[in-house]
């Protein structure tokens, strides 16, 4: 029982066998991608329209490094994850400035097209960006009563 306990600590989630030294190397990509997307994101760095591999470069992370550390830490693509960091923005400007037009809105946090940005703000937040930014500003203007 102890042995069988023993090697499976060495397995990980995908039944292969690692080993210390792997374990390792492993922590020191996903804080070094950390560190490095965590200064992207800060600096707005997502709503740039970079290609994949000017990001990898601007990054200094190999697309093998970005694609461990969006697998087993954040679950997804990059794409995906970038794209919900631009609607999360996106989100707090349309409050923000509730005169500003959707359109250009769409366009400072990295999405240009009017279509694509109304596309990707109703399949994250399930509305459009008018009728989000509405009720956003009423359910405000009701708290203010």
């Amino acid at each position: 029982m102890r042995r069988l306990s023993f090697m499976l600590m060495g397995l990980d989630k995908d039944g292969r066998f690692t080993l210390p030294h792997q374990v390792a190397e492993k922590r020191e990509i996903i804080t070094k991608v950390k560190s490095r997307l965590d200064e992207w994101v800060e600096k707005k760095g997502y709503r740039e329209n970079d290609s994949y591999e000017e990001i990898l470069n601007n990054l200094g992370l190999s697309g093998q490094e970005l694609r461990f550390y969006c697998q087993h830490k954040l679950s997804c693509h990059f794409k995906s994850w970038r794209n919900r960091l631009r609607i999360m923005d996106a989100m707090e400007l349309l409050v923000k400035y509730p005169d500003r037009p959707v359109y250009k809105i769409g366009a400072e946090v990295g999405i240009d097209d009017k279509s694509d940005f109304r596309k990707l703000f109703s399949g994250i937040t399930g509305c459009s960006p008018v009728k989000w930014r509405a009720d956003c500003l009423k359910k405000l203007e009701e708290l203010k009563k």
